[in-house]
């Protein structure tokens, strides 16, 4: 899903007041109703390197303070990830170990094209990651 903003602006090319819809980040509360579908999709895909992609990605697998600009192209091994609890209302570690790859947000390029070399570095480094995946599985 996709949260959104609604803002009011003048657009100069109509020359009127226009609603936009631009992206935002999700709040907690959001990231929480969605957990059982993320948690849902690791159990049935049963992966063994997740890619999280931006920071909200990689503190719904990791916790806050955990940032992508500090963690972005590292590979973080053997690492258990926070799930939904029995409650639902909060997470907690799984007993299942990852191979963790923390990359920007594909949209982030829109926002600061000096990341393109850093995203295309970093996709690099997973390469091998993914061919040894693929020919354990042929």
């Amino acid at each position: 899903s996709r949260p959104f903003a609604i803002k009011k602006v003048f657009s100069k090319r109509e020359n009127k007041e226009v609603i936009k819809y631009p992206n935002r980040k999700p709040t907690k509360k959001e990231i929480l109703a969605h957990a059982p579908f993320l948690d849902f999709e690791i159990d049935y895909a049963q992966p063994k390197l997740i890619v999280a992609l931006g920071n909200t990605g990689l503190e719904r697998l990791l916790g806050s303070g955990h940032k992508i600009s500090a963690e972005h192209g590292q590979v973080i091994k053997n690492t258990p990830i926070l799930r939904l609890n029995e409650t639902k209302d909060g997470y907690i570690w799984s007993k299942e170990r990852y191979t963790i790859f923390p990359e920007y947000h594909p949209a982030a390029v829109f926002y600061n094209r000096k990341l393109t070399d850093d995203i295309i570095k970093d996709w690099d480094k997973i390469k091998p990651y993914v061919e040894k995946e693929k020919s354990e599985n042929e």
